[in-house]
């Protein structure tokens, strides 16, 4: 080692040492902190282990010991709000000092750019809003309030939960210097909150532009009964503010349990996106709010939901509203409605002001009692009568009105052909009466559901109508939700293993290095109906020699608008190749013409599907999914079961695990469809017991739930 790197080693490791031989305070609980009134507030922060550990602030003081790993937490009793800047100190072999900390209210702020779109970026000029770059000028030139703060959690992602809570400012204060700093929705929510409780607010801002709703979810949710199949552990090669619980463990739990008065959420720009689902949303949103309030250990903490506004040519962002509303059926939540204050042209709308006021009005009558909040009317039920639609509203006893003296307008009506038009629509009180002369026979309407709906209909103190459907008609992205399949634990046409081996399946058929290498070493046989395959020597490595890719196909008449079900039991027990292991593989050419291929490859403990990758900004044709990396290594049923509708299901031991739309082929298409059963790459290890092949091509069909692979004497004579 160079003698200048051996010396930093050696710094390095000193000053670590160190540090964790005396005691620390985490991160928020530093100088300027804002800690949240009647609450118990916990403060955390590492120390050598054993080390005794005193708190001490607003005349208590509490103690611990810090665990075998150098932990230590302690809980101050519920404080009352101060704007006295007083120390925290923590007490141990050294004395650690916060000086400058009050108490208040606390708000946790997360999502994706719009949530931590800066002040700066606020106060730059716009051709086409020339209102918000002045008014963010104005607050930048004379801000002054120290006792409003602002502390940002750094974009940093981890695979693993962090110990520490990142961040590069700490605290800010509310100051002329440190204002283009800020986040302009923390800024002026902020600045509300102020004017209305007169006690200190401190936000912390948790957010990452780009970002996506699962990257805030927790690996053990996103295995979780609530999600199980609808979305993936993981997608190999996704961005990091994209990639499944990585902004979870690096940003969001190391927060946890700082105390706080609730969280506000502003994302599902990216839901909506090509590579995401705006309609699985609902169903992350749901189960993120509860991954929260379980890291928080608060059932009832408060989770307020800016709602998309209009945005021009983004058809996905209706469904991705909708999904955003449907989170409301979680006991202590909120939706605001911004449909009528975006900038359509903008992906960043500059009025900030306009969504973060709307929401301190919100959260100030909801939770503070103030008189801010005038309500807002949300869409309950439709009625028919006649020729017409009488839709029905919650909390909109003081009536609705329209912002113009015009009658409501952007809705629409269908009949049972699912076929919408435009229709007249007109306030009877707390209600709404609309007709179509297209639609004689109108069972469903719309309100608003466009990407930049004009609207006008309002709450009769003020708040817009938020976008609503009475349907239930499928949207784009619900066709990857799992459908219910008939149950068929015998397909049609099983072939054993050991046969397939062999070369005595019925129509199966091996390739060419299955054929020259049956009696060499990189194949094995056993007796029995399980065969066994060893291929060894060929690690994966650049310039290496080529691995024997053995496999099997079948080239049935596939007949795609029927649906067809490919399985295999099997034991895997090593795989060389870092994305390919025992494959799966479907490959139909639809009605349209396209060719479609459905692959599902098995390693040990994990397994992996490919689709198409929709997103111009990666460069990869196709996306890898980890649908599964925690599966126990044993004998095991895969089954891929491709749906008339060109969706496939994936089962494992008769669960669930996934869907895909597959890949679409446009290279080396091939001129039949197929089955395909093997090792398909020419390189890597390989070992794998194969017990069984069957498929069926009269329907897609799931397995018995619980189905469990043979064990028997048979089976288990196979193994290499």
């Amino acid at each position: 080692m160079h003698v200048s790197r051996f010396l930093a080693f050696l710094s390095v490791g000193f000053f670590a040492a160190a540090a964790q031989a005396g005691v620390t305070l985490e991160r928020p609980f530093s100088d300027g902190a804002v800690l949240q009134r009647g609450q118990p507030v916990p403060v955390w922060g590492r120390a050598a282990p054993g080390e005794k550990v005193a708190v001490e602030f607003a005349g208590q003081t509490k103690t611990t010991v810090a665990d075998a790993g150098g932990r230590w937490s302690v809980t101050l009793d519920p404080l009352a709000a101060s704007a006295t800047p007083r120390p925290l100190i923590a007490r141990g072999t050294n004395v650690v000092e916060a000086k400058d900390v009050v108490v208040g209210e606390v708000w946790l702020f997360s999502g994706q750019s719009n949530m931590a779109f800066l002040m700066s970026a606020m106060a730059r000029p716009s051709e086409r809003d020339a209102v918000s770059p002045a008014l963010a000028q104005r607050e930048i030139a004379t801000a002054n309030d120290a006792l409003l703060r602002e502390f940002r959690v750094d974009n940093r992602p981890a695979e693993r939960p962090r110990d520490d809570v990142p961040t590069q400012t700490g605290w800010l204060r509310w100051s002329v210097k440190t204002a283009p700093q800020w986040a302009a929705m923390a800024y002026f929510f902020g600045k509300r909150l102020r004017a209305e409780l007169e006690v200190p607010v401190g936000i912390v801002m948790c957010a990452w532009g780009g970002s996506g709703c699962s990257a805030w979810i927790s690996p053990e949710t996103l295995r979780g009964p609530e999600l199980n199949a609808l979305w993936p552990e993981d997608v190999i090669g996704w961005r990091f503010n994209l990639a499944p619980s990585r902004l979870y463990h690096g940003m969001l739990r190391p927060v946890a349990p700082f105390a706080l008065a609730g969280f506000g959420w502003y994302q599902g720009e990216t839901e909506a996106a090509p590579y995401h689902n705006p309609y699985v949303y609902r169903h992350l949103l749901a189960v993120m709010i509860q991954d929260w309030r379980r890291a928080w250990a608060r059932a009832d903490l408060p989770f307020y939901i800016v709602q998309l506004p209009n945005r021009d040519n983004e058809p996905r962002w209706v469904i991705a509203r909708e999904s955003q509303a449907a989170a409301l059926g979680l006991p202590h939540t909120a939706l605001l409605p911004t449909i009528d204050i975006g900038q359509s042209w903008d992906l960043h709308p500059r009025n900030k002001h306009a969504v973060a006021n709307r929401l301190a009005n919100l959260i100030l009558g909801r939770e503070y009692g103030r008189n801010t909040w005038p309500g807002c009317a949300m869409f309950d039920r439709v009625a028919r009568e006649g020729a017409a639609l009488r839709v029905h509203f919650r909390d909109a006893e003081a009536g609705l009105r329209t912002t113009d003296g015009l009658p409501p307008a952007e809705f629409s009506v269908a009949g049972s052909d699912g076929k919408f038009a435009a229709a007249e629509a007109r306030i009877d009180g707390a209600t709404i009466v609309v007709r179509s002369a297209a639609v004689a026979a109108p069972v469903a309407v719309r309100y608003a559901w466009a990407p930049a709906p004009k609207v006008n209909l309002i709450h009769s103190g003020g708040m817009p109508v938020p976008p609503f459907r009475s349907d239930d008609w499928p949207v784009d992205g619900q066709e990857m939700m799992p459908q219910p399949l008939p149950v068929k634990p015998k397909l049609a046409h099983e072939s054993a293993g050991g046969a397939l081996l062999a070369g005595n399946a019925e129509d199966w058929h091996a390739s060419e290095q299955v054929a020259a290498l049956r009696e060499s070493a990189p194949l094995v046989l056993r007796g029995g109906k399980a065969g066994s395959i060893l291929v060894r020597g060929f690690p994966v490595r650049p310039g290496g020699d080529p691995s024997p890719a053995l496999y099997w196909t079948a080239e049935p008449a596939i007949e795609a608008a029927r649906g067809l079900t490919l399985e295999v039991r099997a034991y895997v027990t090593r795989i060389g190749h870092p994305d390919r292991g025992l494959d799966l593989e479907a490959g139909v050419r639809r009605a349209d013409g396209t060719f479609r291929r459905y692959l599902l490859t098995v390693f040990p403990a994990r397994l992996h599907t490919f689709q198409n990758n929709l997103a111009p900004r990666n460069s990869q044709a196709t996306e890898t999914r980890v649908l599964r990396s925690d599966l126990d290594l044993q004998p095991a049923i895969y089954r891929v079961a491709v749906r008339a509708d060109g969706v496939a299901q994936f089962y494992y031991n008769g669960a669930l695990v996934g869907t895909t739309t597959g890949e679409t082929l446009t290279q080396a298409v091939p001129a039949r469809s197929y089955l395909r059963v093997g090792k398909t790459v020419a390189a890597g290890e390989w070992i794998v017991n194969l017990y069984s092949v069957a498929y069926d091509l009269t329907g897609a069909f799931a397995p018995e739930k619980g189905a469990a692979a043979d064990r028997d004497a048979n089976a288990t004579d196979a193994e290499p």
